[in-house]
């Protein structure tokens, strides 16, 4: 899967961990949601409900040592316990990880829970840890109050379709940038305020030069506190 980037990140990218040995492959599950009835006269008819959520499952490895398997930079592996650490936080969180897929032909960016996690030290690998996990894609919803012979009441589990996706993040403080994206475009963004360009181009290093030009996309970039 060479030129593929995958990406498991929480709270609006607060936290990212890059996958450091891409799966040999990912298996995306979609299915409908069939009922049939027999009907006296007509026989057996099909009823379509509403598709079931898709899975994507894969599995990989959290590897100890740097290999040419591995296709991050070398300070940006963690140690294998580090992962599975990071990972079992964020389902003890019981919110939604956003699955990031960068190919060189199309993105992929979903809210996802993790459904199931299990890893596992193999004889012989040397400190390696394998893993397996299935991931389901998540719909948000919310409170929302209908009016029952004219008074208010609230209904639970109404799926925001017409409303904006709710904010995921407790206080972005990290950002990995997009095609695109240049300094002033992102301080407009999370800021409303332009002048916050210098702020980010300070806080993270970045050259004159290169805060003139779009940003490198898949760069982790630390933002400023809101005020």
């Amino acid at each position: 899967m060479s030129g593929y980037h995958i990406y498991l990140s929480f709270n609006n990218q607060e936290k990212v961990i890059e996958l450091p040995v891409n799966p040999s492959q990912l298996e995306i599950s979609e299915a409908g949601n069939l009922q049939s009835f027999d009907i006296v006269g007509i026989g057996e008819v099909v009823s379509i409900h509403t598709p079931k959520l898709a899975d994507i499952q894969f599995s990989s490895l959290f590897p100890l040592h740097y290999g040419p398997y591995v296709h991050i930079p070398p300070e940006k592996l963690l140690p294998p316990s580090d992962y599975i650490i990071q990972l079992r936080e964020w389902m003890e969180t019981k919110r939604p990880i956003r699955f990031v897929l960068t190919t060189p032909t199309f993105h992929m960016n979903l809210a996802m829970a993790i459904d199931k996690f299990t890893w596992r030290e193999v004889a012989g690998s040397v400190g390696d840890l394998e893993y397996d996990i299935s991931l389901k894609l998540y719909k948000f919803y919310a409170a929302k109050k209908v009016k029952l012979d004219g008074k208010l009441t609230s209904a639970t589990n109404v799926p925001k379709t017409s409303q904006p996706r709710p904010d995921e993040r407790r206080g972005t403080s990290e950002y990995m940038t997009q095609p695109g994206d240049k300094l002033s475009l992102l301080a407009q963004k999370f800021f409303n305020d332009t002048r916050k360009a210098i702020d980010i181009q300070r806080l993270n290093g970045i050259s004159a030069d290169e805060a003139l030009h779009e940003l490198e996309p898949n760069r982790i970039l630390r933002l400023p506190r809101k005020q």
